[in-house]
């Protein structure tokens, strides 16, 4: 039975739109009549309407007809063929919907990680200067209040998608410092901040998980450096208090590494060196591939 199919301009015609997530869709209006056969049946115009478009589900936006498109755009597809019968007898309206079909996608798990670079400073406590000499004033006193300067630290970031997030695994890393060089740096140069993650849904794999890696980078490492000072002193294997001329000092004395205090004004001063974090092999993290 012959049945007629056209674009139907009148009725709105094509549309377009674009989303979020990039991918082009398409609305497309037809009017399908049957003038000889005025009851035909939905499964018969359905079926001249996508012999019309050039095929089902999973066919190209092709506008015109498949021998002599007029446009074409590979990039969205069939995705809904409706038709709904109209008040005039033989004549029904057609809608045919393109866009991106689930799977045709690109897999974010294959997608390449961001990187970014950047840095900060903050204000601490200078007590020694460049050289590693202590910072005193003229009667060789620590200065008190301590003097402030700024230190800078490089900061790091790496945002990827991973299938799966470990809660416990991130509370591992997190405040740990790197054993081995990384990112061309040395050992105990960087020190992992807090891990983020949020999950996301995707049409082809289902949930999976953002996660940032923020990871601060100090050129001196990161062990901290205190000045060995106090109120008291170990003499003859027993503590006792630091006395200067009789008194108890105001200010902790400075001590020489072995706890016995240091009232000369030429004593050198003693730095201990202590390592506060978590020192862990980074390579189960895979974050330099």
């Amino acid at each position: 039975m012959p049945i007629l199919v056209r674009d139907w301009p009148e009725s709105g015609g094509r549309a377009a739109k674009i989303g979020t997530d990039r991918i082009l869709g398409y609305t497309r209006k037809f009017i399908i009549e049957s003038l000889d056969v005025p009851l035909m049946g939905p499964s018969a115009v359905l079926s001249a309407l996508v012999g019309y478009v050039g095929g089902g589900i999973g066919t190209a936006y092709s506008h015109g007809i498949l021998t002599d498109p007029w446009f074409e755009e590979d990039l969205a597809y069939i995705t809904n063929i409706e038709v709904q019968e109209t008040r005039d007898v033989g004549t029904w309206e057609g809608t045919v919907e393109y866009g991106a079909l689930p799977g045709s996608e690109e897999n974010p798990l294959d997608a390449r990680p961001d990187r970014s670079w950047d840095g900060d400073n903050r204000e601490v406590p200078i007590d020694i200067d460049k050289d590693g000499n202590a910072i005193w004033n003229s009667a060789y006193d620590p200065f008190n209040p301590a003097i402030q300067g700024l230190v800078s630290e490089g900061v790091f970031t790496i945002t990827r998608n991973e299938a799966t997030f470990s809660f416990a695994n991130a509370a591992l890393y997190q405040d740990s410092t790197n054993l081995d060089p990384f990112q061309g740096y040395d050992s105990y140069q960087w020190l992992m901040m807090p891990i983020k993650a949020s999950e996301v849904w995707n049409s082809l794999i289902g949930f999976y998980v953002r996660v940032t890696y923020t990871i601060k980078y100090k050129r001196d490492g990161w062990m901290v450096r205190p000045l060995d000072a106090g109120f008291r002193e170990i003499a003859s294997g027993n503590k006792r208090n630091i006395l200067v001329e009789g008194q108890k000092p105001s200010d902790p004395v400075p001590l020489d590494g072995l706890g016995v205090a240091q009232l000369t004004d030429t004593a050198t001063p003693f730095y201990w060196e202590y390592q506060p974090y978590k020192v862990l092999d980074w390579a189960p993290l895979d974050l330099e591939s």
